[in-house]
């Protein structure tokens, strides 16, 4: 995958006539261990982070599920605050803004209380009319500096012994969100999963659904 990442960009920058593996599928990896946080370790993070120019990206982050280069690409026209919802329709990366998603598909994130509460004060502060979290200057973030200079040092500082990846927060939120008795299909459209059987992988943690799935078989 970073290979063709390389060639991709290649090619965008004229370096490179066509990607001569495009179409190869990448190699099969074991499943990677589901990592998250604990709602201690959360609490841990953003008691230190409250008042760090990160801490509102990073608790909408925890709220929401959404992928880092969806809330950097998040523009104030996607916040709808009548109907508390988030339209999720761009992506920020490295290769700069795009106007769709990784399943190439727009979706629809409620906001709870907290995110609409951080959103409303951001509006209200906004320094950029477009992008809804920006630096000091009213630029938008660098994709490549969120995790490396900010987000790894401030677990660091904050003295907690599981450091995870920014995507983890994304883990975290659906982790939750299962032991809290949500839905695997409501999951699914909240992640913005095209198939069921990536949001699979949370199914384990929904406590409630293993209870009924046991009683299916009893010996007396």
């Amino acid at each position: 995958m970073v290979f063709k990442t390389v060639l991709n960009d290649a090619v965008r920058s004229n370096n490179l006539l066509k990607n001569p593996i495009k179409g190869y599928p990448e190699l099969t990896e074991p499943p990677r261990d589901l990592t998250y946080w604990s709602k201690d370790e959360i609490k841990t993070f953003l008691d230190y982070v409250k008042d760090a120019p990160f801490y509102d990206l990073y608790a909408v982050t925890l709220n929401t599920g959404m992928r880092l280069g969806e809330i950097l690409g998040l523009q104030w026209d996607k916040v709808d605050f009548v109907n508390g919802q988030i339209v999720v329709s761009r992506t920020l990366g490295r290769s700069g803004l795009k106007h769709t998603t990784k399943t190439h598909k727009a979706r629809f994130i409620p906001m709870n209380g907290k995110v609409k509460a951080i959103l409303e004060k951001r509006f209200k502060k906004r320094l950029n009319d477009q992008f809804v979290f920006t630096e000091a200057n009213g630029d938008h973030h660098d994709y490549n500096h969120v995790t490396e200079r900010h987000f790894m040092v401030a677990q660091r500082e904050a003295g907690l012994t599981k450091i995870i990846r920014f995507h983890d927060l994304r883990h975290t939120f659906a982790s939750h969100f299962m032991m809290n008795g949500g839905s695997l299909y409501t999951l699914q459209k909240l992640l913005g999963h095209s198939d069921i059987q990536t949001t699979t992988i949370y199914e384990h943690l929904d406590s409630e659904f293993l209870r009924q799935s046991i009683d299916l078989i009893r010996f007396e």
